[in-house]
């Protein structure tokens, strides 16, 4: 994930070059084939789609040079050929126009057709028809096509005007007999170009760009140069960047030809726009309101809608946008309205209110193109914007958006941006194969520093020609004869080319000539020059200085590695991004992890054998049906290789192991089979397990059934950079000693000492001391925030929602606003009480810079330590809702009203269990070793209630979550699950089944509530069927069910209300018309009991439901439980969505307290005071230890030291967190746990026993 921090800017001035389209390069790259000359592609866009085609080509035998610095992309198609690697062809679906070009040049191609391009949909039977009409013979089989044929000229009509089968027809038809005419063809900008280009290379074509297109036929091509028209979607959001800004911006390479309809609207606009021969610029600033209807305006990109209502945003008046293709263009408008924005949504059509102030805020990129309109809105904002960027979109869709806007004078900036400018600038490279050090020096340096040698040194000055090659190389040794030298160094020894040289033909050999023999003194330079010119020339930019009685030292003109004759790229920043193709691990594209099958979840219990249906994964489970042709194969293998079904899967050997998973590498076996159609022997090559499954994965087109796959697939780090996410030339620049993947996957502590204390020399201090200064200052932000445990790689879905509102509270430490009100939900959420004092600081400290802060808290310590303290009550639902006390913590205190105050002063007191029960035995967890957990031994007592504590990032979750519950599910609760790094777990017959009770939804749609999720329901309803009334009618349960058809109102289907879809704005509910949201018809509400109906019933609040189900001892002992957990003010029928996450896990507690206990259950919870008030803290500390009253196991991860005091046992984790933790500091009571000194829980818990 990107994440972007832009702050307001009043103004935007330069230049910048555009690159070229991507949608126009990609057919002139594939337009190479149709010449053996050299075709020249400049401007080349550094995007994840152009590495790809650059891939398939060099797999179709096209030679490529790249020149990044000049953004040039050279090719030259000797001798091409179809494709042979179907992965590379299936990640694109422009990879198909390599078809017509090589069936032009060669007759013949195959290619593997890229997903979602199947045989016989459009527009791939567009490109197979129109090759058909130029003479083409089409062979299909599955996933792949196959044409052959001498193309000849003739007439293609396309049945749609699809862009990439008009491209391919216009190559193929370049190299035809004869003249074709292609009608109905596509006519947008890259097409014209393409015509342009295929013009240069020698063809005859009119009509590019309209609907129909002649094209004259050559036998032969010849290469060109050619500048592809400029991404007009780029170029355009720069434009509507500079027309928000007061400013001058030059656009290079822009011609108004290229963006007409675009120019239009933003000279509409009020802005000036002059052409030149450097390109176009824009001056001034945008003031009338925008009209973008694109029905009206042919050739208006889409996708310019966005940016160009970022620019409406800062234009007076309304502005109008009408969507005609895709009603999700307008969900970045979801965001702005986030920020402040007015915009309204009328059917289709996009009103834009402009004029008012935006705030900066923090949002998320819903697409590409949104993405960069919302960086355009943060130019407007006032105070700074946060854009979060969930799949790099902004960097995979435009090269360097970022980039560009900073070089126009903007400020759009990460941390991550800082680490890669720094690694760019200040890194040493290193050789990704050996690893030696790759220095790159000009003439003049080499000379110095070889002057630098003590005075009289003897040296020589040798051309490395030949490295590790084998061979004798004697028409080598002539030439070089030839050329008038004298000496060459063959592995280390030194001949005269006079004698006879005699090498082994199938050894590798390094030859190095020497060019001249020196003594360092005064004088020298001109010759050591001149010599050193002759060597690099030579010996391609490389020189080996000989020393005499020395060491030898190695120079390179480039970045090349001497001895592996491995070059690099120059290092840019982007060749540390992972969303860019340039750094990028070209394996998993920079994700750093595949999904792949793992076997441990398709054979989650390998105690069981396969006839016993060990093997679980989908497809798999007839293998135990006798009848099957999966058992007939599995039968064949046990023949061949000698093992039986009915042995346990773990005791086979791992030969046989081998062949189940991964098949009988291509050897056959003979199956005998009897199915319907009868008894036959067939010869089948077993594919094995993973195999199978991948290939039933990938040929489905069904998602359901790919969902039920990925239920046996996991996450696993890509094998070619083991989760780094670079590729190895970036991994090899290193910065004191540690690469970029290193230093950002330390914790924020352990990056913060090391950049501190790093060691750099005096010119890298130089260049990087300013970076280092903008780094050092946000890690720090980062540490003060309580965040020390983080590392800076680590994924943002894996945050809480503490961590990620405590980074969002680190930047704006960072921007030093001042007069800015900050509302926080909760800060201290998973936080321990030590990491807590810092965030009060922090808090402190933006308060004393003159900001407002409005903190809604539960924690003591954030109240005592707060100015102003608002109390609200006095109860919960209804019976809240009042100002009952307000002022400081000590008025709080002092007010009789205040059940906060109460706690406060201690008044009401959560009380010390006088007694701790004792352990009736223990589970123990051998060689725990996830994430940061030292390989250590844990035992867990049963029967008790027991706290895992620690600092934050101390390893709880790792133990307890990863570990413990993982394990137990899948081994007590044959859960689908991987548990983290382990040896194993002793003792768990002691227990018959884990519930984990955590924070997540009862339900995910308005119809689950906590009357159906308790079951509370389902005996209200068994209670109103048997009523007088409802015999009567012969109404049965159903009849009350309001998701069956019978009773409900058919209107809203039973949900009461009616949702009404407002695109890009949060759906609106309104009440159904008919009935009234009461979600029965009016037959099944004149059933009553005690005068009420059933949906009277689902409106009562718990407290309600209590007391007027009194005399039903079955209904009233459910609901008492949900009134014991503090639920008192819920609605019985309350839909699932408005529930909060601790009253979901509440829920959970008093369905689990109303079940009848067996004693040998554990329960999990992390952090379940998350939200809860003291007096809702006590009442779940009573729960809590009524469910382990039972003899039932209670697990608690937690920070809250009430909960810690009453606790049966403490596990405490430490000493610090991240790599300091990962260890048992403290064990036992909190007594005991109290007396230990290293433990910080001990210490903050010590105060609370004495209470």
């Amino acid at each position: 994930m990107a994440t972007y921090r832009i702050r307001p800017c009043a103004r935007l001035s330069g230049e910048i070059t555009v690159h070229s389209a991507k949608n126009a390069v990609l057919p002139l790259m594939c337009g190479a084939l149709l010449t053996r000359e050299t075709v020249t592609i400049e401007q080349i866009p550094a995007l994840t789609d152009v590495k790809t085609l650059t891939d398939i080509l060099r797999d179709c035998g096209v030679l490529m040079r790249a020149n990044q610095t000049e953004k040039l992309l050279t090719l030259t198609a000797d001798s091409p050929r179809s494709p042979r690697r179907e992965d590379l062809l299936s990640r694109m679906r422009a990879s198909v126009l390599v078809m017509g070009p090589l069936l032009a040049r060669t007759g013949y191609a195959r290619v593997a057709l890229p997903g979602g391009c199947a045989i016989g949909q459009r527009p791939i039977d567009l490109h197979l028809k129109g090759m058909e009409a130029l003479g083409a013979h089409v062979e299909q089989t599955p996933g792949f096509v196959t044409l052959r044929g001498k193309l000849r000229g003739g007439n293609v009509y396309l049945d749609f005007p699809s862009v990439g089968a008009t491209e391919n027809i216009l190559m193929a038809a370049a190299l035809a007999r004869g003249t074709t005419r292609i009608e109905n063809a596509a006519k947008e900008p890259e097409i014209a170009d393409l015509c342009d280009f295929l013009t240069q290379m020698g063809a005859h074509i009119s009509g590019g760009g309209t609907s129909t297109i002649l094209i004259e036929g050559r036998e032969t091509l010849h290469g060109c140069r050619y500048r592809p028209i400029p991404d007009r979607i780029e170029a355009g959001t720069l434009l509507c960047a500079a027309a928000m800004t007061e400013g001058s911006v030059l656009l290079r390479g822009v011609r108004p030809e290229h963006m007409r309809a675009v120019l239009y609207k933003l000279g509409e606009s009020g802005v000036t726009l002059r052409e030149s021969a450097a390109g176009l610029r824009l001056s001034g600033r945008a003031t009338q309101p925008l009209q973008v209807r694109t029905l009206a305006y042919p050739g208006f990109p889409t996708d310019m809608q966005a940016p160009m209502m970022a620019l409406a945003l800062s234009l007076r008046g309304t502005s109008v946008f009408l969507e005609t293709i895709f009603e999700n263009r307008f969900m970045h408008a979801r965001e702005m309205v986030r920020m402040g924005a007015s915009i309204r949504i009328e059917d289709r059509i996009a009103l834009v209110s402009g004029g008012h102030p935006l705030g900066g805020t923090s949002v998320t990129s819903t697409d590409l193109r949104g993405g960069a309109a919302l960086m355009l809105c943060g130019l407007l904002a006032e105070g700074e914007t946060t854009l979060h960027d969930p799949n790099g979109q902004i960097a995979r869709g435009y090269e360097d958006l970022p980039g560009m806007l900073r070089t126009l004078g903007a400020s759009v900036a990460e941390i991550y941006d800082y680490f890669r400018l720094l690694y760019a600038r200040i890194g040493v490279p290193h050789c990704p194969k050996c690893g030696k050090e790759i220095k790159k020096q000009t003439v003049d340096q080499m000379v110095d520093q070889i002057m630098e040698l003590p005075e009289r040194t003897k040296i020589q000055l040798l051309a490395p020609v030949v490295r590790g090659r084998k061979g004798e190389h004697q028409k080598f040794f002539e030439q070089a004869k030839r050329s008038g030298y004298v000496r060459v160094v063959v592995d280390g020894n030194l001949y005269e080319l006079s004698e006879e040289i005699k090498l082994e033909k199938n050894k590798k050999h390094n030859i190095e000539i020497v060019v001249d023999r020196l003594m360092v003194k005064p004088g020298i330079e001109k010759r050591l020059t001149d010599s050193i010119e002759n060597v690099l020339q030579l010996a391609d930019g490389l020189m080996i200085v000989d020393v005499i009685d020395g060491e030898p030292i190695q120079f390179s003109e480039s970045f090349s590695c001497p001895d592996c004759g491995i070059s690099i790229d120059e290092v840019e920043p982007r060749s540390f991004s992972f969303n860019n193709p340039f750094g990028a691990c070209p394996t998993c594209f920079g994700l750093g992890y595949k999904m792949e099958f793992d076997i441990d979840l398709m054979i989650p219990d390998k105690r069981l054998s396969i006839s016993e249906g060990a093997i679980q994964v989908m497809g798999w489970q007839s293998c135990t049906d006798k009848s099957s042709f999966t058992y007939a194969i599995l039968k064949a293998l046990t023949e061949e290789y000698h093992f039986s079904l009915d042995t346990p899967f773990r005791e086979y050997p791992d030969e046989i192991k081998d062949v189940l998973i991964n098949g009988t590498h291509g050897k056959e076996l003979k199956v005998r089979y009897k199915g319907q159609r009868g008894e036959g022997v067939y010869d089948v090559a077993f594919d094995g397990l993973i195999r199978n499954v991948q290939r039933r994965y990938r040929e489905t087109s069904s998602e359901t059934m790919k969902a039920e796959y990925e239920q046996f697939m996991r996450i696993t780090p890509c094998e070619s950079c083991h989760g780094q996410r670079l590729k190895p030339e970036s991994l090899a620049v290193t910065v004191a000693d540690k690469n970029i993947y290193e230093m950002t996957s330390m914790s924020v502590k352990n990056l913060k000492t090391f950049v501190d204390q790093m060691e750099l020399t005096k010119q890298q201090h130089l260049i990087g001391d300013q970076i280092l200064k903008e780094i050092r200052a946000r890690v720090g932000f980062l540490n003060e925030v309580g965040l020390d445990y983080l590392s800076l790689s680590r994924a943002t879905g894996t945050l809480s929602g503490g961590e990620a509102q405590r980074i969002r509270l680190a930047t704006q430490i960072g921007s030093g606003l001042v007069g800015v009100a900050y509302i926080l939900d909760e800060p201290s959420i998973g936080l321990h009480q030590r990491d807590n004092d810092k965030l009060l600081g922090a808090l402190m400290n933006l308060r004393d810079l003159g900001n407002t802060l409005i903190v809604v808290e539960h924690d003591e310590d954030t109240m005592r330590a707060a100015d102003y303290i608002v109390d609200i009550g006095p109860g919960a639902g209804s019976h809240g809702g009042q100002v009952v006390a307000c002022g400081t913590a000590e008025e709080i205190m002092q007010n009789p009203d205040s059940v906060t105050g109460a706690y406060l002063s201690g008044r009401i007191q959560i009380p010390v269990p006088k007694e701790r029960r004792k352990p009736t035995g223990f589970l123990t967890i051998k060689g725990a070793r996830e994430n940061n957990l030292k390989n250590i031994d844990v035992d867990i007592p049963l029967g008790v209630m027991t706290c895992i504590t620690g600092v934050s990032g101390s390893g709880k979750s790792s133990l307890t979550n990863e570990i413990l519950y993982k394990h137990l599910a899948r081994d007590l609760n044959r859960a689908r699950c991987i548990p983290g790094e382990h040896d194993d777990i002793l003792g768990l017959e002691q227990l018959d089944k884990v519930i984990d009770i955590d924070q997540s939804p009862i339900g995910r749609t308005p119809r689950s509530n906590p009357a159906t999720y308790t079951g509370v329901f389902d005996m209200i309803r068994d209670l109103f069927a048997g009523t007088p009334d409802a015999k009567a009618k012969g109404y049965k349960k159903g009849r009350f069910s309001f998701n069956v058809k019978g009773g409900r109102c058919e209107a809203c289907s039973g949900d009461g209300i009616i949702k009404i879809e407002m695109h890009f704005l949060p759906d609106v509910y309104v009440p159904c018309e008919v009935c009234e949201g009461k979600r029965y018809n009016r037959e099944t509400l004149e059933v009553k009991y005690k005068g009420k109906n059933i949906y009277d019933v689902l409106d009562m609040t718990v407290e309600e439901a209590l007391e007027f189900f009194k005399n039903v001892p079955s209904i009233e002992r459910k609901i008492q439980t949900l009134y014991d957990v503090g639920l008192s003010y819920v609605k019985l029928g309350q839909p699932s969505t408005e529930l909060s996450g601790g009253e979901a896990q509440r829920i959970k507690l008093a369905t689990e307290l109303s079940k009848r206990s067996t004693g040998k259950t554990i329960y999990i919870l992390d952090e379940p005071t998350t939200g809860l008030h003291f007096a809702d803290v006590h009442k779940l500390i009573e729960i809590l230890r009524r469910l382990s009253d039972g003899g039932n196991t209670v697990v608690v991860i937690e920070h809250n030291l009430d909960v810690i005091k009453t606790a049966d046992y403490i596990i405490d984790m430490g000493p610090e967190g991240g790599d300091g933790g990962g260890t048992v500091i403290a064990k036992g009571t909190p007594e005991e746990v109290a007396k230990v000194k290293g433990s910080y829980t001990g210490q903050y818990v010590k105060k609370y026993l004495k209470k």
